[in-house]
């Protein structure tokens, strides 16, 4: 008997890098079946730095994918970042929101942190 098809499900990852001017959002498409799936984002500007990461085989035949946006800090405020992943004709979505970061200052650097729900 064949394996089912299996829909991923998200996750939201945030990050800084050079935590002063820079922000990192990530998001992971985990145990979807078949392969392949594919990840875009919504409410990213010009010059939003966007990587998508290849899709890796993980335990019990399931697949996991992950991509990331890079903007600086004052476009992530008050911004929804949507990552959209696409698996056999149907798709499902997370936003990600700037305000729902918590901008921690901690010696002269800024680091951000989800607060929140994960939808």
């Amino acid at each position: 008997p064949s394996e089912p098809a299996r829909s991923p499900v998200l996750f939201p990852l945030y990050t800084c890098q050079d935590c002063e001017d820079q922000v990192t959002f990530a998001c992971l498409a985990s145990g979807f079946f078949p392969s392949p799936a594919e990840i875009t984002w919504e409410g990213v500007a010009e010059g939003g730095a966007i990587r998508e990461f290849q899709e890796v085989l993980m335990g019990a035949g399931r697949y996991d994918r992950s991509s990331r946006v890079t903007v600086g800090v004052a476009e992530a405020e008050g911004v929804t970042f949507r990552c959209r992943a696409e698996h056999r004709g149907s798709s499902v979505s997370i936003d990600m929101e700037g305000e729902k970061s918590l901008g921690i200052w901690v010696k002269n650097r800024w680091f951000w942190v989800k607060i929140g729900d994960f939808r």
